[in-house]
Order: structure tokens, then C-alpha cells, then sequence
């Protein structure tokens, strides 16, 4: 559980994992190999703007680990609000904690990725999309001696398509995926709405 203060509210993470006693790194078929990242760079978060993020630990032992952030239209509205997110992000892989920034919001163009590697001062040359900054991304990083390197796996959303599998990373080279698609029809079914599969089909 984590909080940012801003301005007298509250900003939560969406989800988050917490590391408990006991637990052993899963192998051989159990273990899930995650794609390989789109983009790294190294940072010196010194002097960086930080958010307070306080970790309530379960009987002393548990540790955030991965919080996934699903991204709201507030959240791209206006340059201070971006700011704030990619700030908050920030400061989660400046604490060691893995990212997941889902952004289904197609009514804001601006892209959060870009905001974050700004606030970072990371150079990107990528290029997530030309037409939709709809992404779902996740960061991680590593810590090397005095450097902290961050890697991003970026994979980007169509409208009308299955959502893919992102990795959640939990250690430093263990991930866990993140169905997105199964996690969105799971959704509908909770609520007792059409899914989109069943409304194509006249179901």
C-alpha cells in the first residue's frame, strides 16, 4: 500500500504486489520467460523531485514490489497532472519498485512514456505509435554499482484487439505475466455486462 500527497489528496496505486516471508523464486516450466526490453538507459536519480511513498509492511515483512498504474483521462488532461504521474512512477523505480503504466485512454493523445523519460532525462528515440499513445508498458530497475539503469518493455493497444501479456517483474530476473486481455474479460463478466466478444458475435 503506498500514497502521494498532492495538494491534499491521494493518489493510490492501482495494484500492487507485496513480497511475503517464504517466498522462493518459481523455476523450471513454472518460470515465465518475459519478451525482451524495447528500450534502457541509465539514470542518477540524485536531485530528482520525490514523492513520498510509505510501504506498510505485513508483520514486518512484506516489501512493495510492482504496483501497476492504470491511467485515467485526469491523468493526461493537463501538463501539471502528467507531470505528477510521471513524478510518482519515478519514485517507485527510484525505490526499486517494478512499474506497469496501462493507458486505455483515447480521448488524451499525450504520452505518459514520454513525460516519464523526461522527468528521468532519458533520450528515447522510440517510437510508440504514430497514430494512438494507447500503450501498456512495464519498468524496471536494475541498480549496478553507483548507475540504476531502467529497462521498459513497451507493447501498444489497438481498439478492437486483444490485450497482451506485459511482465510484472518481482526480482531481479524473475517475472510474472500480466494477462491484460483475461484480466478486461474477466471484468465484464464480474459486472454482468456483454463482453466485446460475445456483442461481435450477437451473443
Amino acid at each position: 500500500w503506498a500514497n502521494v500527497q498532492l495538494r491534499g489528496g491521494v493518489v493510490e496505486i492501482d495494484v500492487a504486489a507485496l513480497r511475503e516471508t517464504g517466498w522462493e523464486e518459481p523455476s523450471g516450466p513454472e518460470r515465465w520467460t518475459p519478451p525482451a526490453a524495447t528500450g534502457t538507459g541509465v539514470i542518477d536519480f540524485t536531485g530528482l523531485e520525490t514523492f513520498e511513498v510509505k510501504v506498510i509492511y505485513d508483520n514486518g515483512d512484506a516489501e512493495l514490489i510492482a504496483a501497476l498504474e492504470l491511467v485515467s483521462p485526469a491523468n493526461k488532461d493537463r501538463p501539471a497532472n502528467r507531470r505528477a504521474f510521471a513524478l510518482k512512477c519515478a519514485n517507485y523505480l527510484e525505490q526499486g519498485t517494478s512499474v506497469i503504466i496501462v493507458d486505455v485512454v483515447t480521448g488524451r493523445s499525450r504520452s505518459l512514456h514520454e513525460e516519464l523519460l523526461s522527468i528521468l532525462e532519458l533520450n528515447s528515440t522510440e517510437i510508440l505509435s504514430t497514430e494512438s499513445s494507447l500503450s501498456a508498458i512495464a519498468y524496471r530497475s536494475l541498480r549496478e554499482n553507483a548507475h540504476t539503469n531502467i529497462e521498459w518493455c513497451a507493447q501498444m493497444l489497438v481498439v478492437g484487439k486483444a490485450m497482451p501479456k506485459v511482465p510484472m517483474w518481482i526480482g531481479t530476473d524473475v517475472s510474472v505475466p500480466v494477462d491484460l486481455e483475461a484480466t478486461y474479460m474477466k471484468t465484464f463478466e464480474y459486472i454482468r455486462v456483454p463482453s466485446p466478444s460475445a456483442e461481435r458475435n450477437g451473443t
